[in-house]
């Protein structure tokens, strides 16, 4: 018998599922998804937060570790990860996707982790080394200068609706929320083109070392 078909492991995703199921609906019986809740909704929602957690927690840190998240700043960004969602819920509705929704949460408070590391490491938990911490020197305003050509630069590798994405969250730390409704994207559509524009990214970040971009 393999691992996965153990009876213990079968029967925590057995209740998985239907934990899962119990909570999708309970939240169709709020009402109907993408549309603004009331203050009778708003209660309803929050009073299904405790299977809210139990089903989506493991998810949700699992993806903040994905992004990279140090293990010590994980706790409090899923807690703002479901403030978040819930705050936003009871203001635009209940969406189709929670899981998507939820993610999309995720890379946000992600990304502004990590302009908050750049700033300041230790605020968020990262090593108080001194040469960590952001410096107001020439050489300090020199490398964040560099980091926006270098930025500028390899959004040019980009498609026009990639480097659109790219330009609004990466660039101008636009939520996803913000950077949906203005470029008129879907949250899905959104997600998409921003994996497809940091992947390209990357390949691209390798073939430009940083040190070339002080002498450019």
């Amino acid at each position: 018998m393999k691992p996965d078909d153990e009876p213990g492991e079968d029967g925590a995703r057995d209740r998985a599922r239907a934990a899962e199921a119990e909570l999708e609906a309970k939240l169709d019986e709020i009402g109907p998804r993408g549309t603004p809740l009331s203050a009778e909704q708003a209660a309803k929602l929050h009073a299904v937060y405790g299977l809210f957690f139990e089903v989506h927690w493991r998810r949700v840190r699992d993806a903040l570790r994905k992004q990279g998240v140090p293990k010590g700043a994980r706790d409090d960004l899923m807690q703002r990860c479901f403030k978040r969602f819930f705050y936003t819920a009871c203001r635009k509705g209940l969406p189709e996707n929670v899981t998507t929704r939820l993610l999309l949460i995720v890379r946000s408070l992600s990304w502004n982790l990590r302009r908050a590391k750049r700033r300041d490491p230790v605020s968020v938990g990262l090593p108080s080394s001194r040469h960590l911490r952001p410096q107001s020197s020439r050489h300090g305003t020199d490398r964040v200068l560099d980091l926006k050509r270098r930025a500028s630069r390899l959004l040019h590798v980009l498609s026009p609706e990639h480097r659109a994405v790219a330009d609004a969250l990466l660039l101008r730390g636009l939520s996803h929320e913000e950077a949906a409704a203005e470029l008129k994207l879907s949250q899905s559509t959104l997600a998409s083109r921003l994996a497809a524009a940091l992947k390209q990214l990357r390949k691209a970040a390798r073939k430009l070392p940083l040190s070339q971009q002080g002498s450019r």
